[in-house]
């Protein structure tokens, strides 16, 4: 009786960590403008299908995937990403040092520069103005 007990106790716990282990994890940080009346969130998401990183405006805390969004292309384990944010007013211009992007339902608050001549007349304002200026990376698993 004991050992069909234990082994009921067993199969059971290990049902429950198995529902658990394929269920996504949400991470969520908040990146805040300079004067902190702006923020964008960034989600560190893992699920069955990978690792992603999403970007979207305002404090998200949902455990979803956000409507509005830049998404990072994570291929691998040494992939990684580099961007510069700044806040104009209450417009968040993203700009993409290096790294693969997917873009989705942007406002017009929320901007995402990826082309030669965009970034390198942005650059040229944050050097002038670096007041609200951010660098965001990926997070190295091997670093942390």
């Amino acid at each position: 009786m004991k050992k069909t007990i234990l082994l009921i106790g067993l199969i059971l716990q290990i049902i429950v960590n198995s529902c658990t282990m394929f269920q996504p994890s949400y991470e969520f940080t908040y990146i805040y403008s300079s004067d902190s009346l702006n923020v964008i969130t960034r989600i560190d998401h893992e699920s069955s299908k990978g690792y992603a990183v999403y970007f979207t405006p305002g404090k998200f805390s949902e455990k979803k995937i956000p409507e509005e969004y830049i998404k990072t292309h994570n291929t691998g384990f040494f992939d990684g990403f580099h961007l510069a944010i700044n806040w104009k007013g209450d417009t968040c211009t993203v700009i993409n040092l290096s790294g693969g992007y997917e873009v989705e339902n942007l406002s017009e608050k929320f901007v995402y520069l990826d082309d030669i001549d965009s970034i390198e007349t942005s650059l040229k304002e944050l050097l002038v103005d670096t007041t609200n200026y951010i660098q965001v990376f990926s997070k190295n698993p091997i670093f942390e």
